[in-house]
């Protein structure tokens, strides 16, 4: 019988690791909320266990007021009873609830306030309230905030630092704003919202070098076949942003792309982006193209207004006839300024300016304290039994198995000179001490009976060993001595590179083995791993083959 908030939150997280449909792990939440109720019979006053059932509630029943009036209810029964302590854990969750699901943004703000009174400050409480003021466009009053949450540095998530970093933007600090966006790109380089952040910067900071590979990642999403824009960034948005660089090829793929798969009745209404794409057809002698997708795209409008005509877009049961004949005339204007437009553009040296670039910020993380669905759960229980983060104290240690195993591994087929060079050269000291101290690489040990036995190390983002895998997990190494081999610690090592992977988000786990190591490879594969290429090994003047496989998350 789970008992304990950690307990069920591990139980909730490893249902949604196993299904991918709400409607699949929504009967975790219901489990969850029927024990908080029981045991809020027995002691109403649990504020631990009310602030769970309101986020339970909110999960469950998806509806603003319910989870929000659990928690008012009990501050108006219990206020004087409670300390400090509790009245912040329950104005943090009623911030957050008002915030994203209850839609009141003053009731949000207004605890977010009470919190800072009481000198419960924290980067969450500033983070909120900057977002507050950041919806309203008071841009300095937001970069106050985001000042202040400066300060809690080690409790910001990646979504802290891309709303300071748009708020700086906004108030003109572009080189500022640059290094924040870089920050997050660092940690999540797939985004379309951080990539299109920070292209816009680096556009006003003039760094078009730095701006090339990032605006070539944001064509990749494009040119996918099926994609959408995270992060409320549109295909609008981005024609804004390739017409701004001049990248007049890109802005007009991004253009046909959309224009292409949209469904014609859902409105004409581009017309500024039909000048940003026929100008920029201009600029790359595509004029034949221009007229013939001009008489396509009114082709198509035509159509459209023969739907409303007949009563299949607007039904006659509903609409008069005075009404349909005005939607009809405002096509027909619209039809009249893409027709303007493109003539202006043709005939003359006109150049459409671009509008104003907005940024929208990220969708807001979970702020409710310890909601069991994002709870950051300590690596424990029975399967982390004996690992451990490894510390300083254990270089010597993970030295001494690193240079064991890779010797026991591969002497046999390889010279001893080579050998010795290679555990000097990545065994040494000072190479693990770094390693360690790494911010993007982790080393677990495994003990037994005090003594370490095994080591694992995984590499994040900048610090794996090849480029081109971004949002994964690379595991770098598993070495276990060879008298502690069969007793199930490469599993449990497993298991954690997984565990990691799917609490960071990460897409998939991969690993280089050497194409003769056939136990390992029969292990990997075992655990679900593929194949998907091969890189070449140096060791020393040899070149060896390793297989390259991934275990998609």
């Amino acid at each position: 019988m789970k008992q304990t908030k950690e307990e069920w939150a591990r139980y909730i997280q490893d249902e949604i690791k196993k299904n991918d449909s709400y409607d699949n792990y929504k009967h975790t939440f219901i489990e969850y909320k029927d024990y908080l109720e029981k045991c809020l019979l027995e002691n109403p006053r649990d504020v631990e266990k009310v602030c769970q059932l309101a986020i339970a509630y909110f999960t469950v029943y998806q509806d603003g007021k319910t989870n929000v009036n659990v928690l008012e209810e009990f501050l108006k029964k219990y206020s004087k009873d409670l300390n400090d302590d509790e009245k912040a854990i329950i104005y943090q969750d009623l911030a957050d609830l008002y915030e994203k699901d209850a839609y009141d943004d003053k009731k949000c703000k207004y605890y977010l306030t009470k919190l800072i009174e009481m000198g419960k400050q924290s980067a969450i409480v500033w983070e909120v309230l900057g977002e507050y003021y950041l919806k309203r466009k008071k841009y300095k009053k937001a970069l106050e905030c985001f000042q202040e949450m400066e300060k809690f540095s080690d409790e910001k998530e990646i979504e802290d630092d891309y709303n300071y970093g748009i708020t700086l933007f906004y108030c003109g600090y572009f080189e500022k704003a640059k290094e924040m966006l870089l920050r997050c790109y660092e940690k999540e380089p797939k985004s379309v919202g951080i990539l299109y952040a920070l292209a816009l910067c680096l556009h006003y900071t003039d760094d078009k070098k730095l701006a090339e590979p990032i605006l070539d990642k944001l064509l990749e999403k494009v040119s996918l076949e099926k994609y959408y824009y995270d992060e409320q960034i549109l295909f609008e948005e981005l024609i804004d942003l390739y017409y701004l660089f001049e990248e007049y090829d890109r802005c007009v793929l991004v253009f046909e792309k959309e224009i292409d798969d949209l469904d014609w009745e859902e409105r004409f209404y581009y017309n500024m982006r039909f000048s940003f794409y026929f100008y920029s057809l201009k600029k790359l002698g595509n004029f034949k193209k221009a007229e013939n997708k001009l008489s396509e795209l009114i082709q198509k409008h035509n159509k459209y207004i023969e739907k409303i005509e007949i009563g299949e877009i607007y039904d006659k049961k509903y609409w008069n006839e005075e009404e349909i004949g005005e939607f009809i005339e405002e096509e027909k204007n619209e039809i009249k300024k893409v027709l303007e437009i493109y003539k202006k553009i043709m005939n003359s040296n006109y150049k459409p300016q671009n509008t104003k670039i907005n940024l929208e910020k990220m969708y807001k993380t979970c702020y409710l304290v310890d909601c069991p669905q994002h709870q950051k759960l300590e690596l424990e229980g029975e399967i982390m039994k004996g690992i451990r983060l490894c510390t300083e104290n254990d270089i010597e240690k993970l030295m001494e198995i690193g240079e064991k195993t890779f010797k026991e591994t591969f002497e046999e087929e390889n010279m001893q000179e080579d050998i010795e060079n290679y555990c000097r050269e990545n065994f040494s000291y000072e190479k693990i001490s770094s390693e360690i101290n790494d911010k993007n690489s982790r080393y677990f040990v495994f003990e037994e009976e005090n003594q370490v036995v095994g080591y694992m190390k995984v590499n994040f983002f900048g610090s794996q060993t090849e480029d081109g895998y971004e949002n994964s997990l690379e595991l770098q190494r598993i070495y276990v001595l060879k008298s502690y081999k069969g007793k199930g610690i490469g599993k449990k090592f497993m298991e954690v590179a997984i565990d990691l992977a799917y609490e960071n988000d990460l897409e998939y786990v991969w690993l280089g083995v050497w194409e003769h190591n056939y136990k390992a490879i029969e292990f990997y594969k075992k655990k679900g791993f593929e194949k998907f290429g091969e890189h070449v090994f140096v060791l020393g003047e040899d070149e060896q083959v390793d297989y390259l496989m991934k275990l998609e998350i």
